[in-house]
């Protein structure tokens, strides 16, 4: 996964803050940056090269580790000449992480012109991809990466990062990425579950991520500290779960747009019915979201038009109007401070003013992601966004 990021104290000038961590690796003579959520670099080194290992989770034995997790290795090698054809190197680096190369390019590392590789395992379940440039005082670098085929696009952004990050020099101050790479769910440590691609809203409570698994349909509980997906939940009244959202006390909102309610899922997995059965209008509701004091809203669209739907832990339930422009319903969350947020698809966001029951405007977001499918709000009160195809 990606993360864009837009802290909610400034209103003009945004910039993505990137999720990467500057690293010094003085074996190798070079500055980096891997992805935060990644675990730190393992360097280590032979007769003949000089290796620097990076995975979203570490093993002491690369050979043993689980195919589904992903991982970027930095290689250096002794060349004749600094002319020498780097070939052989990237081919024999892909071939031995199991990849088969069937496309080439030329590239950019470390300031050097690069040849670069990719393809795919013999059953086309892993991609990889490969980068090899000369160095100065007759090496080399190679550049080699793995992950799931599914989850090909996201880890491209991950490997360019990583290596577009690459400057000369242990004590050099690596460029950090526009955006990074928070993680990767891995495949249930079960043999009938695969890995998750068609992830969609999501919501976090404790140390846990949950998020809609579209294809299923289900929800996907996910290690935050792992990557790993703890535990699927299902019931056949999740038939078109559109968003999710949690309370204060770790019970789940989910919203379905087929049953046209809010079920609730529990700490057990027990599904139960927050709303009644088509409480909402067709395609609704599209967007949930709980504030600390237990309130849920929902979005609702009907032949009276656009609305937000209030429904609090005792009194009546009330309706919130919206901006008369608006045509599609649009996004909710809230806020640490406990403000229900909207956010439109032209990324407009309003706060809620409880006094008057009316959203008004903070902000438009500058260069927002042309398809943002959910946000939330972090405890440093940043904004963070899921897009269809800039990833989160």
């Amino acid at each position: 996964m990606l993360l864009l990021v837009y802290p909610l104290n400034a209103q003009q000038n945004f910039t993505r803050q990137g999720l990467a961590i500057p690293y010094a690796w003085g074996a190798g003579d070079l500055a980096l940056a891997y992805p935060a959520a990644w675990e730190a670099p393992v360097p280590a080194e032979d007769e003949q090269r000089v290796v620097l290992r990076m995975a979203q989770t570490q093993v002491n034995d690369p050979q043993t580790r689980s195919p589904g997790i992903p991982f970027i290795t930095l290689t250096i090698v002794a060349t004749d000449n600094p002319d020498a054809d780097l070939s052989p190197f990237l081919d024999a680096t892909l071939d031995g992480i199991g990849i088969v190369p069937d496309e080439r390019d030329t590239v950019v590392v470390a300031g050097s012109g690069a040849i670069e590789a990719s393809g795919s395992s013999a059953d086309s379940s892993l991609f990889g991809i490969g980068r090899a440039a000369h160095l100065p005082n007759n090496r080399a670098i190679i550049i080699s990466g793995r992950a799931l085929t599914a989850t090909q696009d996201p880890f491209l952004l991950t490997f360019d990062a990583v290596s577009n990050s690459i400057v000369l020099g242990a004590s050099s101050t690596p460029p950090t990425p526009t955006f990074g790479v928070l993680w990767y769910t891995s495949p249930l440590q079960t043999p009938h579950h695969g890995a998750l691609s068609n992830l969609g809203p999501l919501t976090a409570a404790g140390n846990h991520l949950y998020a809609i698994d579209t294809a299923a349909p289900g929800i996907a509980q996910i290690d935050t500290r792992s990557g790993i997906v703890a535990a699927m939940f299902s019931d056949p009244r999740l038939t078109a779960p559109s968003d999710i959202s949690a309370a204060p006390d770790g019970t789940l909102y989910v919203a379905d747009t087929v049953c046209r309610c809010v079920l609730t899922l529990n700490s057990e997995g027990e599904l139960g019915e927050a709303t009644d059965p088509a409480a909402f209008g067709e395609g609704s509701p599209r967007s949930v979201a709980i504030t600390r004091d237990g309130t849920l809203y929902a979005t609702d669209q009907t032949s009276a038009g656009l609305t937000v739907r209030a429904f609090p832990r005792s009194g009546a339930e009330r309706s919130i109007p919206l901006e008369l422009d608006q045509v599609t319903q649009p996004l909710l969350s809230a806020d640490q401070s406990g403000r229900l947020l909207e956010l439109t698809p032209d990324g407009r966001l309003y706060a809620l003013d409880t006094q008057s029951n009316t959203f008004q405007r903070l902000f438009r977001l500058q260069d927002a992601p042309n398809e943002i499918s959910d946000f939330t709000v972090d405890a440093g009160n940043n904004l963070l966004l899921a897009t269809d195809n800039r990833g989160i």
